[in-house]
């Protein structure tokens, strides 16, 4: 089956993740690796808020990572839900007021399975909103994290050679 535009976008963002990703940790590992203390009290405060921000921001990128499953798995579950509701809004349209339920053969009313299905949908909901909530959190400590960091790196490693050629 040919990929959707959503799925290409998903797949192409997944990736573009992974990479800063990865790109975080290996900008935040050669920073402490190549670091130099003492030259100046204001390089050297930038220097170590450039680690922690980077670190921030790879940590935040990972952890939404993580979570990003679960938001799908229960997008997947509120789709199910909308579309059991629509059916049964059909059969009660069709006149049916009572379904069997496969192996038990107990009858059950319709409206009571929506008004389950409702409570169900409101949790999931819920759920979603939550997790998105901790989920745009994350993108924006990531995001604002990554450049703040290099930029505070950037300062520090350039303090010592502006100072000088401003002769200060």
């Amino acid at each position: 089956m040919a990929e959707t535009n959503t799925e290409a976008g998903q797949r192409i963002q997944e990736k573009f993740q992974f990479y800063i990703l990865g790109l975080a940790f290996t900008l935040l590992g050669l920073a402490i690796q190549t670091a130099s203390f003492g030259v100046s009290p204001v390089a050297d405060v930038m220097e170590l808020l450039g680690w922690a921000l980077l670190l921030i921001s790879a940590l935040t990128l990972a952890s939404r990572l993580e979570w990003t499953p679960q938001i799908y798995h229960l997008f997947d579950v509120q789709q199910d839900i909308e579309q059991d509701q629509r059916d049964l809004h059909d059969a009660l349209s069709k006149g049916a007021k009572q379904a069997t339920v496969r192996g038990t053969r107990e009858s059950i009313d319709l409206d009571a399975v929506l008004e389950r299905l409702d409570g169900k949908l409101s949790i999931t909901r819920a759920q979603i909103d939550k997790l998105d909530k901790g989920a745009e959190l994350k993108y924006k400590l990531h995001r604002y994290g990554f450049i703040l960091g290099l930029m505070a790196i950037l300062v520090a490693r350039a303090w010592s050679p502006v100072v000088s050629l401003l002769g200060l």
